[in-house]
């Protein structure tokens, strides 16, 4: 009778051994899928992130070159927006919305402040342009990028 006693503790030992190393097993497992989780997160804010810094810088370099390229004056920023293909510009700020994803805007502002914004329709704007703000927006996520210019002396003769 002892020696059948002690071959049912040993079952019953294996039994508990074997429970203990499923459950670490699975604790193991659980964690590495939250970890990966969790770093899958990470990179796909990363990425969005960085989609929207680029549509911002995009964006300030779209309207550099529209600044610096020669067009018969006077220059609005209504015919920027046109030259770019902008959904509208509306108190100094142009608008954009991409089909394949991701938004964007343009500030254009005359004092170094970023106080008071150019009108869309205003004439010389170039002459008093200070600082340019973008911001880009790309699935929920904005990020901004602000630059100091130097405008251009434009003149309405001919």
């Amino acid at each position: 009778m002892n020696s059948v006693s002690s071959s049912s503790v040993r079952k019953g030992s294996i039994l508990i051994l074997s429970l203990i190393v499923l459950s670490l097993m699975l604790v193991v497992a659980l964690t590495v899928v939250s970890s990966s989780t969790l770093q899958q997160r990470a990179a796909l804010s990363t990425e969005n992130s960085t989609r929207a810094f680029q549509l911002a810088d995009s964006a300030v370099e779209l309207v550099s070159y529209q600044l610096y390229k020669t067009f018969p004056s006077p220059l609005t920023l209504n015919v920027v927006k046109g030259n770019i293909g902008a959904t509208s510009c509306t108190d100094g700020v142009i608008y954009y919305s991409s089909p394949t994803g991701g938004d964007w805007w343009v500030a254009f502002y005359d004092t170094e402040s970023g106080a008071t914004r150019i009108a869309c329709d205003a004439p010389l704007w170039r002459n008093s342009l200070k600082r340019i703000k973008a911001q880009g927006s790309a699935t929920g996520t904005s990020r901004a990028v602000e630059v100091s210019v130097k405008g251009q002396t434009v003149s309405t003769a001919p």
